[in-house]
């Protein structure tokens, strides 16, 4: 069945830039924090109810951009349709421009992911695309498109032909010939065997081949991707579904493996949450 989403209302809000502070008093270095600013909302739900948000830091504006999706309804119920919005936010809590339709249409999209392009100013935009149900065209890949610094649609949105359950983003300046971003996602319940899979994506939006790191039956959750811009490596996590341990893989900016699997955690139970990168 399509992925169930809690029935209530809400919005996205953000807290004001938090200041961190070097407190030089008398040789003391501690660093101080404090809240910079009251909560603002960002939206309040451009069709009906907010769902899943995500967030970047872009460096090159010293903007943040938030995307969500929003959902559809019939007369009072909800109906398996949401659409992809975003709001660009001024390093001082300021809106930059208005809410933006980053994509919308009659399909069913959730959980999506976002992340920056220093290089080229720009954003990757993913999603979970369940389409018309289990068993259509594309159920559960991950869908995305590439956004400029501005909010409009640099790239069409298209399958990258990936699992896209509990995807994690990162971008790779070092990779292909102007850089690439990289994710990591699950499959379930998709005409992809079950496993743990990565993708590459260049900055232009071309998808390289799906890569299965791992299979387990059904592993997962999905954990997270980190970067280590030294190597231009990547270190993914990931759940054990049969064993309930966490393990890791080492992944070389091309995609192939730099090492095999190894565990870093004997007991990694569900809730546990996902692996922190």
């Amino acid at each position: 069945m399509a992925r169930s989403v809690s029935w209530f209302s809400w919005s996205v809000s953000a807290l004001l830039t938090v200041a961190v502070a070097l407190n030089a008093d008398a040789g003391d270095s501690e660093l101080s924090a404090a809240l910079v600013g009251p909560t603002f909302t960002v939206t309040s739900g451009t069709v009906n109810d907010v769902g899943a948000n995500t967030v970047a830091y872009n460096c090159t504006n010293d903007e943040y951009f938030i995307v969500w999706t929003d959902w559809h309804t019939a007369g009072n119920a909800r109906v398996n349709q949401n659409d992809i919005y975003g709001r660009r936010v001024a390093a001082d809590g300021g809106f930059v421009g208005g809410i933006l339709d980053v994509y919308s249409d009659s399909s069913g999209k959730f959980e999506p992911s976002l992340v920056h392009d220093p290089i080229h100013n720009q954003y990757l935009v993913t999603w979970l695309y369940q389409g018309g149900g289990p068993g259509s065209p594309g159920f559960n890949h991950a869908y995305g498109r590439v956004i400029a610094a501005t909010g409009s649609a640099i790239t069409a949105p298209q399958d990258y032909a990936v699992p896209g359950l509990e995807r994690t983003m990162v971008f790779n300046p070092s990779a292909g010939n102007e850089g690439e971003f990289f994710f990591l996602g699950r499959s379930f319940a998709a005409d992809y065997p079950s496993g743990i899979y990565h993708q590459r994506v260049s900055s232009a939006g071309v998808a390289a081949g799906a890569v299965m790191i791992e299979s387990e039956g059904a592993p997962g959750p999905a954990g997270q991707v980190a970067l280590n811009p030294w190597t231009s490596q990547y270190l993914v996590t990931w759940r054990g579904q049969s064993l309930e341990n966490l393990n890791c893989r080492i992944v070389s900016a091309d995609g192939s493996f730099a090492t095999d699997t190894f565990e870093i955690s004997l007991v990694y139970p569900v809730a546990s949450g996902l692996a922190a990168g």
